[in-house]
């Protein structure tokens, strides 16, 4: 039976398995993940005081999601049973999403690398334990793309996701100026995230900015409104044919980003993003 506190396991990332039913004698205690370190770029000049920062990127780097649980036993045998049970469902190859149900439309990409030590107490059938988890990427991302409204009445998204106050935020537009809002704690970018943009366009060298980052980018050459045009990484692709181009598929800023379309006759744009969280 599943519990109302209980943690969230995805293999695929598709498909969900609740632990309260996967190994009904494991008690799930609770979830603590770690802020992730941040790395910058600086450098030190004689003249300056403290650190100078010589670029905006920063790199997130790997932290820790800790996991407490008890697991209990109808006898000693049985503990050993169940204590293999429970080291069979985390050591896996492959990393692995986890979240929980007090927090369910946000997940953690990780690993089970270290050791998990259930050492049995002399007569007692039962043991509290932590695993410790490492989330390769440092930062949370929302199960759930912007193709689903991004509000709390839809049920994809939940407290503490960022949300604003408005009821409608759009993801997809038909006009040449427009505003698109990162709901992540970080920048985003199409090479790095789940982020990718799909749009059909009618012009030439149809030149797309994001004005709040004053990054760019000219589709080359003519483009029809019956074709599918795709920025995925830091490729553009029309009709599946890599296409010319000129600079990058803008990143996201967090919050708003203003957006400008140039050279167009007409606008169908719709962005495609995962949010993501510290």
């Amino acid at each position: 039976m599943q519990r109302d506190f209980d943690l969230i396991i995805s293999y695929d990332g598709t498909r969900e398995h609740y632990l309260s039913e996967m190994l009904p004698f494991l008690d799930f205690r609770g979830l603590s993940p770690a802020a992730p370190s941040i790395e910058r770029q600086t450098t030190t000049l004689a003249t300056q005081h403290g650190l100078i920062q010589t670029s905006p990127n920063v790199r997130f780097q790997e932290t820790s999601v800790k996991a407490k649980f008890n697991l209990s036993a109808k006898s000693h045998q049985q503990f050993y049973i169940n204590r293999q049970e429970v080291i069979r469902t985390f050591k896996r190859v492959k990393p692995f999403y986890i979240s929980t149900t007090y927090d369910p439309n946000r997940r953690w990409l990780v690993v089970c690398d270290d050791g998990i030590d259930i050492d049995k107490d002399n007569e007692k059938k039962d043991k509290e334990f932590e695993v410790d988890f490492k989330a390769l990427k440092g930062l949370a991302e929302s199960k759930f793309t912007t193709s689903k409204d991004f509000n709390l009445a839809s049920e994809h998204f939940n407290l503490g996701m960022n949300i604003p106050s408005k009821d409608n935020i759009p993801y997809s537009f038909n006009s040449k100026s427009f505003t698109v809002f990162n709901g992540s704690d970080v920048a985003l970018d199409t090479i790095q995230f789940d982020y990718q943009v799909k749009m059909k366009l009618s012009g030439k060298d149809v030149k797309i900015t994001n004005k709040t980052t004053n990054e760019s980018i000219v589709i080359n050459g003519s483009v029809k409104n019956t074709q599918v045009i795709k920025c995925i990484n830091q490729y553009v692709f029309i009709d599946d044919k890599i296409a010319s181009k000129k600079g990058r598929f803008p990143s996201l800023e967090i919050g708003d980003n203003q957006f400008v379309i140039e050279n167009a006759t007409s606008v169908q744009i719709d962005f495609i993003t995962r949010f993501y969280y510290v």
